[in-house]
């Protein structure tokens, strides 16, 4: 558990380091994030998964697509609303991002096929706790 711990504290030193580094918000990175993973999404689902209003969220949006990380274009299946799509960065604008996934790239190639089967399915198993977590009302 503490090496978890270290783990999830450097992410979150990590995290406030690339935000500097582009300077864009923690939300925004967040969003920026779930486009490049899961895009495109509407505003909606990027609401959601950033935990802000419909008007926050166009807002946030209006700020990506201003800085140059994200475009909207029309919605294929519902003409009221949008996609909002990740624009992929240069290295010299999110460097950090590029060397760390260099790092887990060199440490994924290292591993046998069984290790690397076993630390997938650990991650995926964790990543689908902590959506259970985060999707858990709070009362």
């Amino acid at each position: 558990m503490a090496a978890f711990a270290r783990y999830n504290a450097t992410l979150l030193t990590l995290s406030a380091h690339l935000a500097a580094d582009t300077g864009l918000t923690l939300s925004e990175m967040v969003a920026c994030e779930h486009l490049r993973l899961d895009g495109p999404l509407t505003p909606r689902e990027v609401g959601e998964r950033v935990r802000l209003s419909s008007g926050a969220v166009t807002s946030l949006i209006d700020r990506l697509e201003g800085r140059g990380f994200a475009t909207r274009t029309p919605h294929p299946k519902d003409r009221r609303s949008v996609l909002v799509h990740y624009t992929p960065q240069e290295q010299r604008v999110v460097g950090r991002l590029y060397a760390v996934l260099g790092h887990l790239s060199a440490e994924m190639a290292s591993l046998s096929e069984p290790e690397k089967a076993a630390v997938t399915g650990f991650l995926t198993s964790m990543t689908a706790g902590l959506i259970e977590v985060i999707a858990e009302p709070q009362g």
